[in-house]
């Protein structure tokens, strides 16, 4: 996949209004009702991560997790 330019970022996440452009980074924070159902979604993202090879950056803070994308 071809990098995207800083006005092509801006621009697509308009498309997806939950997340939101940090510098750099593309953000999102999912709130879940517990420790347990916050951990099943970070592992479904790994799946994903790993099937497409761009993995996030994740931060898990008891039932709050945060995912920064960008291009290393």
């Amino acid at each position: 996949m071809p990098l995207l330019n800083p006005s092509e970022i801006t621009s697509a996440c308009k498309t997806v209004p939950a997340w939101r452009l940090d510098g750099l980074l593309v953000r999102r924070t999912f709130e879940f009702r517990d420790f347990h159902e916050a951990m099943l979604f970070v592992n479904g993202v790994a799946d994903v991560a790993e099937e497409a090879n761009h993995h996030p950056d994740i931060d898990i803070r008891w039932n709050k997790v945060t995912l920064a994308l960008t291009t290393h």
